[in-house]
C-alpha cells in the first residue's frame, strides 16, 4: 500500500467513527409516540363521557342528583308544570353545565330563606323596608330580594304581576305568596317549604313564620308567583 493511500485512510477513520455514532444515537432515541381518541356519540360535555362513566360512583351521584332536581320542579322551568325526566337514559343526557346551574339556584334560594330568616322578630313598621327600623310586609320581601339582585316593585299588589303564577301543590322555596283581603292583594311573603311561609305579619306583631293552612290565611290566599 502506499503512503497516498496510508493517509486516505488515516484521515477517514475519525469521520467513519462519528457517523457510527450517530447512527449508534438514533437507534437509542425514543420514538415519539401518538395517541388517538374515539369520539364518536360524544355531544359536549356530559355525563356519557368516558371519563365520568368509567367509575360508577360519579355516574350514580349525577343520577341522584338529576333526579332531585327535576322531580322537585326544574329550576329552568318557570311555568306551574314541573320536567319530570322520562327514565336514566333522560337524566345521564343532562348537560352538566345544566345540572351546576340547577345546583347554583337552589343555592341562591337557600341563601335568600337564610337571610330571611335572620330577620325574625323584627318589628312591622308600615312603609318600613329596612332591618333597622321595622318592615311591612312588601317591604320585607324587597329587602330580601335586593340582596341578591332581584328589584322587586314596592307594593305587593305590584310584586303580583312580577314572574310567573306558580299553583299552590307547585309552591317551591323562594317563591312569593299572597294573600286578598276586599280591596285586593293586600300581603305577600316568601314561602318555606312544608306550607309555611316567613312575612312581616301587621301592625303590633314581627317578621314571623306562618302556614298556609291557618285558618286566616288558608281563606286568604291569592296565590304564588316565582320571580326567578
Amino acid at each position: 500500500m502506499t503512503d497516498a493511500h496510508a493517509h486516505v485512510r488515516h484521515k477517514l477513520k475519525p469521520v467513519i467513527f462519528v457517523a457510527l455514532l450517530a447512527l449508534l444515537a438514533a437507534g437509542c432515541s425514543s420514538k415519539q409516540k401518538t395517541y388517538s381518541y374515539q369520539f364518536e356519540g360524544y355531544q359536549g360535555f356530559n355525563a356519557r363521557n368516558d371519563f365520568i362513566t368509567h367509575d360508577a360512583a360519579p355516574e350514580e351521584r349525577l343520577k341522584a342528583d338529576a333526579e332531585h332536581n327535576l322531580l322537585s320542579g326544574n329550576l329552568f322551568d318557570q311555568g306551574s308544570t314541573p320536567k319530570v325526566a322520562s327514565g336514566p337514559e333522560q337524566l345521564l343526557s343532562e348537560n352538566l353545565f345544566d345540572l351546576a346551574a340547577v345546583q347554583r339556584k337552589g343555592s341562591v334560594y337557600a341563601r335568600m330563606l337564610r337571610t330571611a330568616n335572620t330577620q325574625i322578630g323584627t318589628p312591622y313598621r308600615s312603609g318600613g323596608c329596612d332591618p333597622n327600623s321595622g318592615f311591612d310586609c312588601s317591604g320585607f320581601t324587597t329587602w330580601v330580594f335586593n340582596r341578591y339582585g332581584i328589584h322587586l316593585p314596592r307594593s305587593s299588589r305590584e310584586q303580583y304581576h312580577v314572574g310567573k303564577m306558580v299553583a299552590k301543590n307547585r309552591l317551591r322555596k323562594g317563591d312569593l305568596v299572597f294573600f286578598r283581603s276586599k280591596r285586593g292583594i293586600s300581603h305577600v311573603g316568601i314561602y318555606l317549604e312544608n306550607g309555611k311561609f316567613i312575612h312581616s305579619a301587621s301592625h303590633g306583631k314581627t317578621v314571623t313564620i306562618s302556614n298556609l293552612e291557618e285558618d286566616y290565611w288558608r281563606t286568604h290566599y291569592a296565590g304564588g308567583r316565582r320571580v326567578f
